[in-house]
């Protein structure tokens, strides 16, 4: 089944087919399959395997190297070794196949065509430009439907009747598909467009236009209000804004929308803002909007904190090292530690992040440990010991995600190991 999650009555369905000895294989966008993790543990508790088509499996990094080569990706960087070379792709493209799709298209040859099919895109009238972003944006996210007609809907404006009549053998059908709802074949052709094509100042403005409409919109309409915090994550708006002036426009999308009524019922819009904040050290502001968080989770009744723990244990911990009072760096510790222990006891599907956290354990003793007493050195390992063993009772398809498992192991390792020096 493809795009399963996209199917809201697919566990009804399978439960209904009372066998055991088949093989059902599912497929999902990534981002999407973040975002739905926690039910679908829930509802399968461990009950599969995920694999994920979008990793680049080590031994074939040197073949991706030689792929980039035969397109003249490496320009300047071309004096790299192999090695740098793979440690390129695990950094700058983090590991990911849509990564080096992406960065494949910033080679020359394929640079040249872009900015000529683009080019294109750029002479239509500006309303189907806004049709395109709206669209290429919807798509990105993975939401369905994503066509002109539903966005005229939505938008309460008659894209269709303004689409263009696009020549059959026009060329620009190399990356949009050959319908009239100036679609891009690939969703990696749309991010990149939204990305460099775009002004940040534009993009910005559009989606704050898009985010406003689905918010009045969203009350009684649960795929609205789903949408909604799709669309004001962090992570989506940092991915589409400019690497170069990017930060000032993230911030200008989460204030612009700080009006919203999802603003002001939802904490986890705050925690989202945090974590712009904290982009960019801005520390102070950062720890005022998870004070906001819980405030207006205390409003909701029998509303889980969880999420909003979490970032407040990776505040704590990073604002310490990067040296925002740090004064009281181990009470801070110690509180950000109390946030995983909670959150690790109580949502077990969701010991991802918690779990990256902990991580920083070892940065913060690193960054610490001449301040650092004997008793306190002895309740950080404590605190390493303690992961560890929580590690050990979880369940291999929960470790498996994004290797956090393995790379949390290997971070307290390390800091009972350095830590034994001080002890």
């Amino acid at each position: 089944m493809e795009d399963f999650v996209s199917q809201p009555d697919f566990v009804n369905e399978i439960s209904t087919i009372g066998r055991t000895n088949i093989l059902l294989i599912f497929t999902c966008r990534s981002n999407v399959f973040d975002l739905r993790f926690q039910a679908i543990e829930r509802d399968f508790g461990g009950r599969y395997r995920e694999v994920s088509l979008n990793s680049v499996v080590p031994s074939d990094a040197s073949r991706w190297v030689d792929y980039l080569i035969s397109y003249g990706y490496w320009k300047e960087k071309a004096a790299l070794s192999t090695q740098q070379r793979i440690d390129f792709i695990a950094s700058r493209c983090k590991g990911e196949i849509r990564g080096i799709l992406l960065a494949l298209l910033d080679s020359p040859l394929f640079r040249e065509k872009l900015d000529r099919y683009f080019a294109k895109l750029a002479l239509l009238p500006e309303a189907v430009r806004e049709l395109i972003v709206y669209s290429t944006f919807l798509n990105f996210l993975n939401f369905r439907p994503n066509d002109p007609y539903y966005i005229s809907t939505l938008m309460n404006k008659d894209y269709v009747a303004m689409l263009p009549r696009i020549s059959a053998d026009s060329d620009v059908f190399e990356i949009i598909a050959r319908q009239n709802d100036l679609v891009f074949k690939s969703s990696v052709f749309g991010e990149y467009f939204l990305r460099e094509y775009v002004p940040d100042d534009i993009l910005v403005k559009l989606l704050s236009v898009f985010a406003a409409r689905i918010d009045e919109k969203r009350h009684g309409q649960p795929a609205y209000g789903d949408l909604l915090r799709r669309m004001l994550r962090f992570s989506v708006i940092r991915a589409l804004v400019s690497r170069r002036d990017g930060a000032k426009f993230i911030v200008q999308y989460f204030d612009g929308n700080s009006g919203l009524s999802i603003a002001h019922t939802d904490p986890l819009y705050w925690v989202q803002y945090s974590i712009a904040r904290m982009d960019q050290k801005q520390f102070d502001l950062c720890e005022n909007y998870i004070g906001q968080a819980y405030g207006i989770a205390r409003g909701r009744r029998s509303y889980d904190t969880y999420q909003v723990d979490t970032h407040h244990a990776r505040f704590l911990l990073e604002s310490r090292i990067s040296g925002f009072k740090d004064d009281d760096y181990f009470e801070a510790f110690k509180r950000a530690h109390k946030y995983v222990l909670s959150v690790l006891t109580r949502r077990e599907e969701d010991l991802i992040y918690p779990l990256q956290v902990s991580q920083l354990y070892l940065d913060f003793f690193l960054a610490f440990k001449g301040r650092l007493t004997e008793r306190e050195v002895a309740e950080i390992v404590k605190a390493a010991e303690f992961i560890l063993d929580k590690i050990s009772t979880y369940p291999t398809v929960l470790l498996e995600r994004k290797s956090v498992g393995a790379s949390t192991v290997s971070k307290m390792k390390e800091l009972k190991a350095a830590a034994a020096a001080y002890l």
